[in-house]
């Protein structure tokens, strides 16, 4: 039988990073498809007027022609891309001898990639805080949205390459393996051939530095998870607030905290991150049995 290579990401990255990533592509979802709330556009990614001021000069709108907007849609792609082991292994072995995907992996490499993958999770964390200290009453006509948005879709963006990525090379590792003899005959179980995840390798992470990275990585992957929790529950608090107390923009409504709203807009990450984990240990409870 031929061999099964291990291509799951580390065990943290489906709770840290890509949980949240698609909880707060949920979030802007719904931001952007209250239309008649916040006047947006949908079809041209325009959330409506900044803080509900339709006399305000600058656009709410995502993917506008500057550097800022490809930058935060790189970001989200990076983030999401390079979780992937399939990806990071990939890149781990260029340079070496043929054949590529069979070849003794960059242990530094893989921690690099990992480390990436959480680091570049910073941006939502950082605009969440820095939205939330500049515009406390009006985070949900910030300019929250539109970033989010463009990280947001460069990250969906590095999930579809990165799974097809996956496909890919599963197919071309089982074909090289089979080629090398690396199956016995006759076995009863499939053998595993680790391949992108530096967990999955028996030798501890190289050195002390590495073992820090990590522990960073996996911090600013924690700060991501809250960040977004966060998001729900401002958005939703100042879902009908306008500047200063006015009662003139757009979105006003005299329920100033619409708590359906922030209950709603919290049953996204808590439906989609808690899901996640359950069927986690569901599944390494299943495995362990």
């Amino acid at each position: 039988r031929v061999a099964q290579p291990r291509l799951t990401p580390p065990r943290a990255a489906p709770r840290l990073a890509a949980p949240p990533a698609v909880s707060l592509t949920a979030l802007l979802f719904v931001r952007l498809l209250s239309r008649d709330h916040f006047i947006t556009d949908p079809a041209a990614l325009d959330f409506g007027p900044k803080y509900g001021d339709p006399t305000f000069q600058n656009p709410n709108v995502a993917f506008e022609p500057e550097f800022n907007s490809f930058g935060h849609c790189i970001q989200g792609f990076v983030a999401s891309f390079l979780a992937y082991p399939s990806v990071s292994g990939t890149l781990s072995r260029l340079g070496k001898e043929s054949p590529l995907l069979l070849a003794e992996p960059r242990s530094w490499f893989l921690v690099l990639a990992e480390f990436a993958s959480y680091f570049f999770t910073f941006y939502p964390t950082y605009n969440f805080v820095k939205r939330t200290m500049k515009s406390m009453d009006t985070f949900a006509t910030s300019s929250y949205m539109n970033n989010g948005t463009e990280w947001a879709l460069g990250c969906i963006a590095g999930i579809a390459l990165g799974m097809f990525v996956s496909s890919w090379t599963k197919q071309l590792l089982m074909k090289q393996m089979k080629e090398r003899h690396q199956t016995s005959e006759g076995s009863s179980s499939m053998e595993t051939y680790p391949y992108g995840k530096r967990d999955d390798f028996p030798e501890p992470p190289p050195g002390l530095f590495a073992r820090v990275s990590l522990g960073v990585a996996r911090l600013l992957g924690i700060l991501f998870f809250l960040s977004v929790f966060g998001a729900c529950a401002m958005t939703g608090y100042t879902w009908n607030k306008c500047p200063d107390g006015a009662q003139d923009c757009v979105n006003y409504s005299p329920e100033q905290v619409p708590i359906g709203v922030i209950v709603g807009l919290l049953l996204i990450p808590t439906t989609i991150c808690g899901g996640t984990i359950f069927y986690q240990l569901r599944m390494a409870k299943s495995n362990a049995s």
